[in-house]
Protein backbone atom coordinates (compact mmCIF):
# COMPACT_ATOMS: atom_id res chain seq x y z
CA UNK A 1 0.00 0.00 0.00
CA UNK A 2 0.85 3.82 -0.47
CA UNK A 3 1.66 5.43 2.57
CA UNK A 4 1.04 8.87 2.33
CA UNK A 5 1.99 10.16 5.38
CA UNK A 6 5.51 8.82 5.68
CA UNK A 7 5.89 8.78 1.56
CA UNK A 8 6.18 5.11 1.49
CA UNK A 9 5.44 2.62 -0.97
CA UNK A 10 5.52 -0.93 0.64
CA UNK A 11 5.73 -4.34 -1.58
CA UNK A 12 5.74 -7.61 -1.14
CA UNK A 13 8.94 -7.74 -1.82
CA UNK A 14 10.48 -4.61 -1.26
CA UNK A 15 10.12 -1.01 0.34
CA UNK A 16 10.15 2.16 -1.45
CA UNK A 17 10.96 5.78 0.17
CA UNK A 18 10.42 9.01 -1.39
CA UNK A 19 12.46 12.27 -0.38
CA UNK A 20 12.73 15.94 -1.61
CA UNK A 21 15.88 17.97 -1.91
CA UNK A 22 15.25 20.82 0.16
CA UNK A 23 14.52 18.37 3.42
CA UNK A 24 17.95 16.93 4.77
CA UNK A 25 15.79 14.58 7.15
CA UNK A 26 13.78 13.01 4.01
CA UNK A 27 17.41 12.28 2.73
CA UNK A 28 19.26 11.04 5.95
CA UNK A 29 16.58 8.73 7.43
CA UNK A 30 17.11 5.41 6.44
CA UNK A 31 19.90 2.81 4.94
CA UNK A 32 19.25 2.24 0.84
CA UNK A 33 20.66 0.07 -1.38
CA UNK A 34 19.03 1.71 -4.59
CA UNK A 35 18.89 5.39 -5.06
CA UNK A 36 16.89 6.80 -7.83
CA UNK A 37 17.53 10.75 -8.35
CA UNK A 38 15.69 12.85 -10.86
CA UNK A 39 16.03 15.96 -12.33
CA UNK A 40 19.29 16.68 -10.09
CA UNK A 41 20.13 20.10 -12.37
CA UNK A 42 16.51 22.04 -10.77
CA UNK A 43 17.60 20.66 -7.32
CA UNK A 44 18.07 23.73 -5.29
CA UNK A 45 21.88 25.31 -4.66
CA UNK A 46 23.08 23.36 -1.02
CA UNK A 47 24.60 25.81 1.36
CA UNK A 48 28.13 26.64 1.97
CA UNK A 49 27.85 24.70 5.93
CA UNK A 50 25.93 21.67 4.44
CA UNK A 51 26.44 18.72 2.33
CA UNK A 52 24.60 18.86 -1.00
CA UNK A 53 21.08 16.82 -1.72
CA UNK A 54 23.49 14.54 -4.01
CA UNK A 55 26.39 13.76 -1.49
CA UNK A 56 23.25 13.07 1.12
CA UNK A 57 21.09 10.59 -0.96
CA UNK A 58 24.52 8.63 -1.78
CA UNK A 59 25.47 8.23 1.83
CA UNK A 60 22.04 6.38 2.63
CA UNK A 61 24.00 3.81 0.66
CA UNK A 62 26.97 3.24 3.13
CA UNK A 63 25.46 0.26 4.84
CA UNK A 64 25.43 -2.09 1.26
CA UNK A 65 29.11 -1.16 0.12
CA UNK A 66 29.10 -4.11 -2.09
CA UNK A 67 25.67 -4.18 -3.85
CA UNK A 68 24.37 -0.23 -3.52
CA UNK A 69 23.92 1.59 -6.67
CA UNK A 70 23.21 5.58 -7.63
CA UNK A 71 21.80 5.96 -10.83
CA UNK A 72 20.77 10.07 -11.52
CA UNK A 73 18.78 11.39 -14.00
CA UNK A 74 18.44 14.70 -15.28
CA UNK A 75 17.99 17.68 -17.57
CA UNK A 76 20.93 19.74 -18.57
CA UNK A 77 20.97 23.22 -17.21
CA UNK A 78 24.05 25.18 -16.66
CA UNK A 79 27.65 23.72 -16.20
CA UNK A 80 28.04 24.40 -12.25
CA UNK A 81 24.26 23.03 -11.48
CA UNK A 82 24.99 19.34 -9.42
CA UNK A 83 23.97 17.15 -12.42
CA UNK A 84 26.21 18.52 -14.68
CA UNK A 85 29.13 18.26 -11.93
CA UNK A 86 28.12 15.03 -10.87
CA UNK A 87 28.13 13.78 -14.60
CA UNK A 88 31.90 15.23 -14.77
CA UNK A 89 33.22 13.89 -11.90
CA UNK A 90 32.61 10.01 -12.93
CA UNK A 91 35.52 8.18 -13.69
CA UNK A 92 34.45 7.64 -17.07
CA UNK A 93 31.89 9.48 -19.00
CA UNK A 94 30.84 7.95 -21.99
CA UNK A 95 29.15 9.50 -24.92
CA UNK A 96 26.71 7.92 -27.35
CA UNK A 97 28.20 7.90 -31.19
CA UNK A 98 26.46 7.07 -34.10
CA UNK A 99 27.79 4.91 -36.79
CA UNK A 100 26.99 6.09 -40.61
CA UNK A 101 25.39 3.19 -42.18
CA UNK A 102 26.97 4.77 -45.72
CA UNK A 103 30.80 5.04 -44.16
CA UNK A 104 30.52 2.98 -41.24
CA UNK A 105 32.16 5.31 -39.20
CA UNK A 106 31.53 6.67 -35.15
CA UNK A 107 30.62 10.26 -34.92
CA UNK A 108 28.85 12.46 -32.02
CA UNK A 109 25.70 13.84 -33.53
CA UNK A 110 26.06 18.15 -33.80
CA UNK A 111 23.96 20.42 -34.39
CA UNK A 112 26.44 22.06 -37.40
CA UNK A 113 25.91 19.01 -39.32
CA UNK A 114 22.33 19.32 -39.50
CA UNK A 115 21.10 21.09 -42.85
CA UNK A 116 17.67 22.89 -44.39
CA UNK A 117 16.91 24.78 -46.76
CA UNK A 118 18.19 28.45 -46.75
CA UNK A 119 14.67 29.17 -47.98
CA UNK A 120 13.18 27.92 -45.21
CA UNK A 121 14.57 30.36 -42.42
CA UNK A 122 12.01 32.17 -42.08
CA UNK A 123 9.67 29.29 -41.79
CA UNK A 124 10.41 26.75 -38.50
CA UNK A 125 6.67 25.63 -38.13
CA UNK A 126 7.29 24.27 -41.75
CA UNK A 127 10.25 22.67 -41.22
CA UNK A 128 8.94 20.48 -38.13
CA UNK A 129 5.46 19.92 -39.38
CA UNK A 130 6.94 18.60 -42.82
CA UNK A 131 10.26 17.51 -41.50
CA UNK A 132 12.24 18.81 -44.30
CA UNK A 133 15.65 18.68 -42.19
CA UNK A 134 18.69 16.20 -42.90
CA UNK A 135 21.86 15.25 -41.24
CA UNK A 136 25.19 15.16 -43.33
CA UNK A 137 27.76 12.68 -41.72
CA UNK A 138 31.38 14.57 -40.84
CA UNK A 139 33.21 11.81 -42.64
CA UNK A 140 31.76 11.27 -46.07
CA UNK A 141 29.57 14.40 -45.95
CA UNK A 142 26.23 11.91 -46.93
CA UNK A 143 23.00 12.91 -46.27
CA UNK A 144 20.75 11.28 -43.80
CA UNK A 145 16.96 11.16 -43.65
CA UNK A 146 14.81 9.55 -40.75
CA UNK A 147 15.58 6.22 -42.00
CA UNK A 148 19.15 6.35 -42.11
CA UNK A 149 19.88 8.29 -38.53
CA UNK A 150 17.77 5.79 -36.82
CA UNK A 151 19.96 2.83 -38.79
CA UNK A 152 22.87 4.98 -37.59
CA UNK A 153 21.90 5.35 -34.11
CA UNK A 154 20.78 1.36 -34.00
CA UNK A 155 24.49 1.01 -34.81
CA UNK A 156 25.93 3.25 -32.70
CA UNK A 157 27.85 2.46 -29.13
CA UNK A 158 29.16 4.12 -26.19
CA UNK A 159 32.82 5.42 -25.68
CA UNK A 160 34.86 7.43 -23.06
CA UNK A 161 34.84 11.23 -23.44
CA UNK A 162 35.48 14.25 -21.36
CA UNK A 163 33.81 17.60 -21.12
CA UNK A 164 36.50 20.59 -22.55
CA UNK A 165 34.67 23.28 -20.94
CA UNK A 166 37.11 26.12 -23.22
CA UNK A 167 36.43 24.32 -26.44
CA UNK A 168 32.54 23.44 -24.90
CA UNK A 169 32.35 20.42 -26.63
CA UNK A 170 33.70 16.60 -25.89
CA UNK A 171 37.26 15.29 -26.42
CA UNK A 172 38.14 11.22 -26.53
CA UNK A 173 39.48 9.76 -23.35
CA UNK A 174 41.26 6.13 -23.08
CA UNK A 175 38.96 3.64 -21.45
CA UNK A 176 39.11 3.00 -17.46
CA UNK A 177 38.98 -0.88 -16.43
CA UNK A 178 36.48 -1.49 -13.80
CA UNK A 179 35.48 1.93 -12.91
CA UNK A 180 33.04 2.25 -10.66
CA UNK A 181 31.33 5.86 -11.56
CA UNK A 182 30.61 6.45 -14.58
CA UNK A 183 28.42 8.75 -16.43
CA UNK A 184 26.31 8.24 -19.51
CA UNK A 185 25.44 11.27 -22.38
CA UNK A 186 22.76 11.26 -25.23
CA UNK A 187 20.72 13.62 -27.04
CA UNK A 188 17.46 14.09 -28.96
CA UNK A 189 19.65 12.99 -32.27
CA UNK A 190 19.53 9.59 -30.82
CA UNK A 191 15.74 9.70 -29.58
CA UNK A 192 12.86 7.98 -31.89
CA UNK A 193 10.50 10.43 -30.56
CA UNK A 194 11.87 13.44 -31.93
CA UNK A 195 12.35 14.20 -35.84
CA UNK A 196 15.30 15.93 -37.16
CA UNK A 197 12.99 18.86 -38.63
CA UNK A 198 12.04 19.29 -34.95
CA UNK A 199 15.75 20.10 -34.16
CA UNK A 200 16.34 22.07 -36.81
CA UNK A 201 13.29 24.32 -36.17
CA UNK A 202 14.74 24.62 -32.36
CA UNK A 203 18.11 26.10 -34.03
CA UNK A 204 16.16 28.57 -36.39
CA UNK A 205 14.68 29.73 -33.51
CA UNK A 206 17.51 29.64 -31.25
CA UNK A 207 18.91 32.49 -33.72
CA UNK A 208 16.72 35.15 -32.71
CA UNK A 209 15.21 33.85 -29.26
CA UNK A 210 17.28 33.89 -26.23
CA UNK A 211 14.65 31.39 -24.42
CA UNK A 212 14.81 29.32 -27.49
CA UNK A 213 18.54 29.23 -27.65
CA UNK A 214 18.22 28.03 -23.87
CA UNK A 215 15.44 25.13 -24.87
CA UNK A 216 17.96 24.11 -27.66
CA UNK A 217 20.90 23.25 -25.37
CA UNK A 218 18.83 21.97 -22.71
CA UNK A 219 16.53 19.69 -24.14
CA UNK A 220 17.34 18.95 -27.70
CA UNK A 221 21.35 18.98 -27.61
CA UNK A 222 21.43 17.91 -23.56
CA UNK A 223 24.20 20.63 -23.04
CA UNK A 224 24.94 23.19 -20.01
CA UNK A 225 23.83 26.51 -21.77
CA UNK A 226 26.18 29.54 -21.50
CA UNK A 227 25.07 32.80 -22.29
CA UNK A 228 27.87 33.82 -24.81
CA UNK A 229 26.05 37.29 -24.89
CA UNK A 230 27.01 37.94 -21.44
CA UNK A 231 30.80 37.27 -21.22
CA UNK A 232 33.11 40.11 -21.98
CA UNK A 233 36.47 40.16 -23.55
CA UNK A 234 39.71 42.01 -21.58
CA UNK A 235 40.10 44.01 -24.33
CA UNK A 236 36.91 45.80 -23.95
CA UNK A 237 37.11 46.42 -20.95
CA UNK A 238 40.87 48.19 -21.34
CA UNK A 239 39.42 50.00 -24.12
CA UNK A 240 38.05 52.51 -20.90
CA UNK A 241 41.33 53.25 -20.19
CA UNK A 242 42.45 57.04 -20.55
CA UNK A 243 46.00 59.02 -20.40
CA UNK A 244 45.61 59.33 -16.69
CA UNK A 245 48.64 58.10 -14.34
CA UNK A 246 47.40 56.15 -11.53
CA UNK A 247 46.62 58.66 -8.41
CA UNK A 248 45.30 61.28 -10.21
CA UNK A 249 41.86 62.74 -9.76
CA UNK A 250 39.99 64.36 -12.40
CA UNK A 251 38.75 67.74 -12.25
CA UNK A 252 35.10 66.73 -12.79
CA UNK A 253 34.87 64.71 -9.58
CA UNK A 254 33.24 65.66 -6.24
CA UNK A 255 34.15 63.05 -3.78
CA UNK A 256 36.66 59.90 -3.79
CA UNK A 257 35.31 56.35 -2.48
CA UNK A 258 37.49 53.46 -1.96
CA UNK A 259 36.18 49.73 -1.65
CA UNK A 260 37.67 46.62 -0.36
CA UNK A 261 37.71 42.93 -0.73
CA UNK A 262 39.06 41.10 1.92
CA UNK A 263 40.52 37.70 1.61
CA UNK A 264 42.27 35.53 4.50
CA UNK A 265 45.46 36.29 2.01
CA UNK A 266 45.07 39.82 1.73
CA UNK A 267 42.88 43.02 0.43
CA UNK A 268 41.97 43.91 -2.77
CA UNK A 269 40.99 47.99 -2.98
CA UNK A 270 39.41 50.31 -5.75
CA UNK A 271 39.73 53.93 -5.17
CA UNK A 272 37.34 55.70 -7.70
CA UNK A 273 36.68 59.29 -8.04
CA UNK A 274 33.28 60.58 -8.55
CA UNK A 275 31.17 63.48 -10.46
CA UNK A 276 27.49 64.50 -9.54
CA UNK A 277 24.57 64.23 -11.71
CA UNK A 278 22.66 61.27 -12.87
CA UNK A 279 25.19 59.74 -15.36
CA UNK A 280 27.10 59.16 -12.48
CA UNK A 281 30.26 58.75 -14.41
CA UNK A 282 33.52 58.06 -12.54
CA UNK A 283 37.65 57.38 -12.98
CA UNK A 284 39.46 54.77 -11.94
CA UNK A 285 42.10 56.61 -9.38
CA UNK A 286 43.66 53.32 -8.08
CA UNK A 287 43.49 49.16 -7.87
CA UNK A 288 46.03 47.44 -5.80
CA UNK A 289 46.26 44.25 -3.63
CA UNK A 290 47.61 44.38 -0.27
CA UNK A 291 48.77 41.55 2.14
CA UNK A 292 48.02 43.49 5.46
CA UNK A 293 46.04 45.57 7.27
CA UNK A 294 48.91 48.08 7.72
CA UNK A 295 49.51 48.07 3.60
CA UNK A 296 45.75 49.00 3.38
CA UNK A 297 45.67 51.55 5.95
CA UNK A 298 48.84 53.44 4.38
CA UNK A 299 47.01 53.37 0.84
CA UNK A 300 43.92 54.48 2.13
CA UNK A 301 44.95 57.31 4.56
CA UNK A 302 48.73 58.26 3.55
CA UNK A 303 49.15 57.93 0.41
CA UNK A 304 48.14 61.05 -1.85
CA UNK A 305 45.84 61.60 -4.67
CA UNK A 306 46.26 64.60 -6.25
CA UNK A 307 43.53 66.92 -8.28
CA UNK A 308 45.09 68.51 -12.01
CA UNK A 309 46.26 71.73 -9.66
CA UNK A 310 48.00 69.53 -6.96
CA UNK A 311 45.82 69.66 -3.96
CA UNK A 312 45.58 66.44 -1.77
CA UNK A 313 42.08 64.81 -2.43
CA UNK A 314 40.49 62.94 0.56
CA UNK A 315 38.46 59.92 0.38
CA UNK A 316 34.94 60.76 1.73
CA UNK A 317 33.38 57.03 2.18
CA UNK A 318 33.90 53.63 1.43
CA UNK A 319 32.41 50.28 1.86
CA UNK A 320 34.74 46.94 3.08
CA UNK A 321 33.37 43.33 2.43
CA UNK A 322 33.04 41.46 5.70
CA UNK A 323 33.37 37.93 3.16
CA UNK A 324 32.32 34.51 4.26
CA UNK A 325 32.28 35.57 8.12
CA UNK A 326 35.45 34.30 9.26
CA UNK A 327 37.26 38.06 9.61
CA UNK A 328 34.10 39.86 10.13
CA UNK A 329 34.80 40.39 13.72
CA UNK A 330 38.38 41.55 12.84
CA UNK A 331 36.40 43.72 9.96
CA UNK A 332 33.82 45.58 12.50
CA UNK A 333 36.22 46.28 14.99
CA UNK A 334 38.69 48.02 12.26
CA UNK A 335 35.74 50.20 10.63
CA UNK A 336 34.72 51.07 13.79
CA UNK A 337 37.78 52.85 14.55
CA UNK A 338 37.99 54.40 11.29
CA UNK A 339 34.92 56.26 10.32
CA UNK A 340 34.51 56.42 6.91
CA UNK A 341 34.58 53.20 6.31
CA UNK A 342 31.24 50.95 6.72
CA UNK A 343 31.21 46.95 6.43
CA UNK A 344 28.91 45.44 3.61
CA UNK A 345 27.78 41.49 2.98
CA UNK A 346 26.75 40.75 -0.36
CA UNK A 347 23.87 38.38 -1.00
CA UNK A 348 22.71 36.68 -4.09
CA UNK A 349 18.96 36.48 -5.47
CA UNK A 350 16.43 38.58 -6.87
CA UNK A 351 15.52 40.59 -3.79
CA UNK A 352 12.93 43.69 -3.63
CA UNK A 353 15.56 46.38 -2.37
CA UNK A 354 19.16 47.03 -3.82
CA UNK A 355 20.60 47.27 -0.21
CA UNK A 356 19.08 47.48 3.20
CA UNK A 357 21.21 48.56 6.60
CA UNK A 358 20.94 47.11 9.92
CA UNK A 359 22.71 48.02 13.05
CA UNK A 360 25.51 45.62 14.92
CA UNK A 361 24.97 45.15 18.08
CA UNK A 362 28.73 43.79 19.38
CA UNK A 363 29.89 47.74 17.78
CA UNK A 364 28.10 50.55 18.86
CA UNK A 365 26.93 53.11 16.28
CA UNK A 366 28.22 50.87 13.28
CA UNK A 367 25.90 50.07 10.32
CA UNK A 368 26.25 47.04 8.16
CA UNK A 369 25.16 47.28 4.22
CA UNK A 370 23.34 44.24 2.82
CA UNK A 371 23.62 44.35 -0.52
CA UNK A 372 21.52 42.99 -3.64
CA UNK A 373 24.51 41.90 -6.14
CA UNK A 374 22.62 40.63 -8.72
CA UNK A 375 21.27 44.21 -8.61
CA UNK A 376 24.17 46.26 -8.97
CA UNK A 377 25.89 43.18 -11.42
CA UNK A 378 23.37 43.99 -13.81
CA UNK A 379 24.01 47.85 -13.25
CA UNK A 380 27.68 48.09 -14.27
CA UNK A 381 28.02 44.68 -16.02
CA UNK A 382 25.27 45.25 -18.26
CA UNK A 383 25.28 49.07 -18.13
CA UNK A 384 28.11 50.88 -17.11
CA UNK A 385 31.11 49.05 -18.86
CA UNK A 386 29.18 49.20 -22.21
CA UNK A 387 29.04 52.94 -22.12
CA UNK A 388 31.77 54.33 -24.48
CA UNK A 389 34.54 56.47 -22.68
CA UNK A 390 33.74 59.67 -24.74
CA UNK A 391 30.43 59.59 -23.39
CA UNK A 392 28.28 60.82 -20.17
CA UNK A 393 28.46 58.28 -17.49
CA UNK A 394 31.58 56.42 -18.53
CA UNK A 395 33.25 54.14 -16.85
CA UNK A 396 36.61 55.93 -16.81
CA UNK A 397 39.86 53.36 -15.98
CA UNK A 398 43.53 55.13 -15.77
CA UNK A 399 46.31 54.50 -17.97
CA UNK A 400 47.28 50.83 -18.34
CA UNK A 401 51.21 51.22 -18.67
CA UNK A 402 53.21 53.43 -16.52
CA UNK A 403 54.67 55.97 -18.94
CA UNK A 404 51.49 55.77 -20.66
CA UNK A 405 52.45 54.30 -23.96
CA UNK A 406 52.18 50.95 -24.40
CA UNK A 407 55.16 48.61 -24.73
CA UNK A 408 56.87 46.87 -27.95
CA UNK A 409 56.13 43.33 -26.71
CA UNK A 410 51.96 42.60 -27.26
CA UNK A 411 52.12 40.07 -24.50
CA UNK A 412 53.47 42.23 -22.01
CA UNK A 413 51.57 42.62 -18.47
CA UNK A 414 49.53 46.28 -18.22
CA UNK A 415 49.03 47.79 -14.57
CA UNK A 416 45.31 46.83 -15.44
CA UNK A 417 45.53 43.52 -16.72
CA UNK A 418 44.69 41.41 -13.84
CA UNK A 419 41.69 43.97 -12.81
CA UNK A 420 40.29 43.68 -16.80
CA UNK A 421 40.63 39.79 -16.26
CA UNK A 422 38.86 39.72 -13.00
CA UNK A 423 35.54 41.69 -14.44
CA UNK A 424 35.25 39.50 -16.80
CA UNK A 425 34.98 36.25 -14.51
CA UNK A 426 31.09 36.20 -14.79
CA UNK A 427 28.35 35.84 -16.70
CA UNK A 428 24.67 35.59 -16.37
CA UNK A 429 22.74 32.33 -16.65
CA UNK A 430 19.47 31.58 -18.06
CA UNK A 431 17.84 33.03 -14.74
CA UNK A 432 19.27 36.50 -15.15
CA UNK A 433 21.86 35.66 -12.07
CA UNK A 434 25.15 36.17 -12.48
CA UNK A 435 27.46 33.39 -11.95
CA UNK A 436 31.20 32.43 -11.84
CA UNK A 437 31.15 28.68 -12.89
CA UNK A 438 34.88 28.44 -12.98
CA UNK A 439 35.69 29.85 -10.02
CA UNK A 440 37.76 32.66 -11.33
CA UNK A 441 39.12 35.71 -9.32
CA UNK A 442 36.86 38.13 -8.93
CA UNK A 443 37.95 40.31 -6.08
CA UNK A 444 37.80 43.31 -8.24
CA UNK A 445 34.48 43.30 -9.74
CA UNK A 446 33.14 43.18 -6.09
CA UNK A 447 34.94 46.52 -5.16
CA UNK A 448 33.85 47.67 -7.62
CA UNK A 449 29.82 46.63 -6.86
CA UNK A 450 30.59 48.27 -3.57
CA UNK A 451 31.61 51.30 -5.62
CA UNK A 452 28.03 51.61 -6.98
CA UNK A 453 26.29 51.27 -3.50
CA UNK A 454 28.66 53.79 -2.17
CA UNK A 455 27.48 56.04 -5.07
CA UNK A 456 23.52 55.88 -4.46
CA UNK A 457 24.14 55.67 -0.66
CA UNK A 458 25.91 59.24 -0.67
CA UNK A 459 22.93 60.29 -3.50
CA UNK A 460 25.17 61.04 -6.24
CA UNK A 461 23.02 61.03 -9.11
CA UNK A 462 20.81 63.58 -7.05
CA UNK A 463 23.59 65.91 -6.60
CA UNK A 464 23.87 69.04 -9.38
CA UNK A 465 27.52 69.91 -10.55
CA UNK A 466 27.44 73.73 -9.28
CA UNK A 467 25.15 73.17 -6.09
CA UNK A 468 25.31 75.76 -3.71
CA UNK A 469 25.09 75.76 0.09
CA UNK A 470 21.41 75.71 0.03
CA UNK A 471 21.28 73.00 -2.56
CA UNK A 472 23.49 70.94 -0.87
CA UNK A 473 21.63 70.98 2.47
CA UNK A 474 18.45 69.46 0.67
CA UNK A 475 20.40 67.14 -0.38
CA UNK A 476 20.99 65.37 3.40
CA UNK A 477 24.89 66.08 3.51
CA UNK A 478 24.92 68.87 6.57
CA UNK A 479 27.58 71.67 6.71
CA UNK A 480 30.16 69.22 8.33
CA UNK A 481 30.62 66.66 5.44
CA UNK A 482 34.00 66.38 4.36
CA UNK A 483 34.95 68.51 1.17
CA UNK A 484 36.91 66.56 -1.47
CA UNK A 485 40.56 68.32 -0.48
CA UNK A 486 40.09 68.75 3.43
CA UNK A 487 42.00 66.75 5.35
CA UNK A 488 41.84 63.71 8.17
CA UNK A 489 41.75 65.74 11.09
CA UNK A 490 38.57 65.55 12.16
CA UNK A 491 38.35 61.48 12.26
Amino acid sequence: PLDLGNYELRMQASMTYMGWPRSEASLATFPIPQVFLDEVDLWPVPRKDTMDAVDLSKARTTTFPHTSKVLGVTTCTVEDALGWENLCKCQEVRVYMTRCPLCGQLQIMRREQLKWDEDLEAEPDRVEAENLAWYECEHCQEPWGEVERRRAVQAGAYRPHGWDGKAQWWEPRPAIRRAIKVGFHFSSFHSPFVTLGKIAAQVIKAQSDPRADVTLFNKMLALPYRNEQATRSEDVILQLCDERPPGLVPADAIVLIACVDVQRAGFYLTIRAWAAGPERESWLVRAAYFDSWAALGKALFQDQYLDPQGQPCVISFGLVDSGDGEMQREIFDWCQVHPPYMPSKGFEGLKAQPFTQKKIDTHAGLLAFNINTNYYKNDLLDGKLRISPGDAGAWHLHSNWPDGKPPDNPKATGLLTDYARQLCAESKNELGLWKNPRGRANHYLDCEILQLVCADYLGLRYMGRDQDPEQQASTGLDDDSQPLTRSHSRW
